[in-house]
């Protein structure tokens, strides 16, 4: 029996059904307004209210109840996308395995970005759109965010110019880019960090929605805009712990394993269609003079890994393992001194590409053995940290967590790469 002066809404905008909250059935509703949203009871045509859109309206506006709430979200929304995108297969494999696993969100109320409240107020704030957060991040991306990627500066027509030309195409590079350039601005306004972070969420699920599908449909007339939004994604998935001073959102040694997954599978999108991508209009990313830029942080960590020696009581497969992870970061620092002005951003991105299973699985096992080839890594990571906003803080959270994490005689041969960072007084005593 219905209860008595209870009227149940049939009718409903989407947002009001999603909160499961009494709809006024206004156009636009009460609800919508009052908190800035885009009303779903605007929309033209009544098919534009089918489940389908449906699905894709109540995620865009699956939101924190708090913006101090971002940092642990964006980390949990972080791990289900890095595990639903990762490689299945070793990296010498082609292309990316999707995963069947969905995501969760959380879903309830944002206060309007404060950022408009200089230019909006009244009226005109509660009907402000999403367009507008998202027009100030692709004038932010293209007047900023562009020349702080990697060879920005060398290449500003490909990262202002092409990849925006392709984002036009392809929505899931176009969110990516969105993705990438809020994390630029939060990174740059910490006061409005928490609020920039739930746009750069909401934008990177949409993206990776889309790069999943993609992937799976991957031929010569998309793979420019994977291989792309591949790229932007392993940058971002460093830049969502870019604030790596609060203790909750400072990367560990898994959270870089999973970028490591991420960037090994943008390495198989590169072997499969290589040349097709290489005579398309991101080409001169492949491009490179010839240099001989070897930084003295760089060729000191080469003389130190040559003289580096895992002990005779480690078993034979594991050193072997060892060995030849200190020999790929000794090859691509040899390579991206040819080939770069700035080599240490290439080995950054690149070292995980050449490392074999076995030898991160020794890494997620944490073997001391393994983790002190990592730490010479993380000396690299610092330092282009300290010239690289979405890199800033990895090397030494994560040269932390490796200290933590083994005992002596292992802690002695840590004590450079620490105090590279300025990290010694943590070692393991």
């Amino acid at each position: 029996m219905a209860r008595l002066g209870h009227s149940k809404s049939r009718t409903g905008c989407l947002r009001c059904k999603q909160r499961r909250v009494k709809c006024d059935e206004n156009s636009p509703c009460a609800a919508c307004a009052r908190h800035g949203v885009r009303c779903s009871l605007l929309e033209p045509l009544p098919g534009a209210r089918k489940s389908s859109s449906a699905k894709q309206s109540t995620q865009r506006s699956k939101i924190l109840k708090s913006p101090a709430d971002a940092g642990e979200y964006q980390t949990d929304r972080y791990q289900r996308q890095i595990h639903a995108l990762a490689p299945a297969a070793p990296a010498s494999t082609n292309t990316f395995t999707a995963s069947s696993r969905s995501s969760t969100s959380v879903s309830s109320d944002l206060e309007p970005f404060p950022y408009f409240e200089k230019f909006l107020s009244g009226q005109e704030l509660k009907n402000a759109s999403t367009w507008i957060t998202d027009l100030e991040l692709m004038h932010h991306y293209t007047a900023s965010t562009f020349l702080t990627l990697p060879r920005g500066n060398e290449l500003p027509k490909i990262w202002q110019t092409e990849v925006p030309r392709l984002a036009l195409a392809h929505p899931f590079l176009m969110h990516h880019v969105l993705a990438i350039s809020a994390y630029h601005l939060a990174s740059l306004y910490p006061d409005r960090r928490s609020l920039y972070s739930v746009q750069a969420s909401q934008h990177q699920n949409d993206a990776i929605k889309g790069l999943r599908t993609s992937l799976s449909q991957i031929n010569e007339g998309t793979c420019h805009a994977l291989f792309a939004a591949s790229f932007i994604l392993s940058i971002s998935a460093f830049a969502i712990f870019s604030d790596h001073k609060k203790p909750d959102s400072q990367p560990t040694i898994d959270d870089l394993l999973d970028v490591f997954l991420l960037i090994r599978g943008m390495s198989g999108i590169i072997q499969t269609y290589e040349e097709t991508i290489r005579q398309g209009p991101l080409e001169k990313l492949f491009l490179f003079g010839d240099h001989e830029s070897r930084t003295p942080l760089l060729a000191t960590i080469v003389d130190r890994l040559g003289q580096l020696k895992i002990p005779e009581n480690v078993e034979p497969a594991t050193r072997n393992l060892c060995h030849d992870g200190s020999f790929k970061l000794i090859e691509w620092i040899a390579h991206a001194s040819a080939n770069a002005d700035v080599p240490e951003p290439r080995v950054s991105i690149t070292w995980p590409i050449g490392l074999s299973e076995g030898f991160i699985n020794l890494l997620r096992g944490r073997h001391p053995a393994a983790l002190t080839v990592l730490a010479y890594y993380c000396v690299i990571l610092h330092s282009t940290g300290s010239a690289h906003w979405f890199m800033q803080g990895w090397g030494e959270c994560i040269l932390r967590d490796i200290a933590e994490s083994v005992e002596r005689p292992w802690s002695e041969a840590l004590k450079w790469p620490m105090k590279s960072v300025g990290g010694e007084a943590t070692l393991v005593q």
